[in-house]
């Protein structure tokens, strides 16, 4: 994906308009695609590609930045501690609402009120 991204990219700006990680360091796909050091910062959720006319996935490019180098562990446990939205009740329960790891980044205040 990363030559993919490199070689397609139009640098239209779509991408940067959905996805806060490419407006926070203001930069497109093509951009992602030479800057593995950002790997983690990724929130993974691939909007960048439903809006992208090539198809480009900064979900594909960050993790074959991770595959080449893959995140150590320490950084990955230091931004989720504390994590505020961890299971802290006592109550017995068969039920289990499961948001993955990217929704509470994307949408904390409702996971707050979940």
């Amino acid at each position: 994906m990363i030559s993919y991204a490199l070689d397609s990219c139009i640098h239209c700006g779509k991408c940067k308009k959905v996805c806060p990680f490419l407006a926070h360091y203001d930069m497109d796909l093509s951009e992602f695609a030479t800057r593995p050091e950002l790997k983690g910062e990724c929130y993974l959720c691939d909007n960048c590609k439903r809006t992208c006319p090539k198809n480009i996935s900064g979900r594909g490019i960050a993790m074959e930045h991770r595959k080449n180098k893959p995140l150590p562990s320490l950084k990955v446990r230091l931004q989720k501690n504390p994590y505020l939205l961890r299971n802290v009740q006592k109550k017995n329960t068969k039920s289990l609402l499961y948001l993955g790891c990217n929704y509470p980044g994307q949408f904390p205040e409702t996971c707050k009120k979940l």
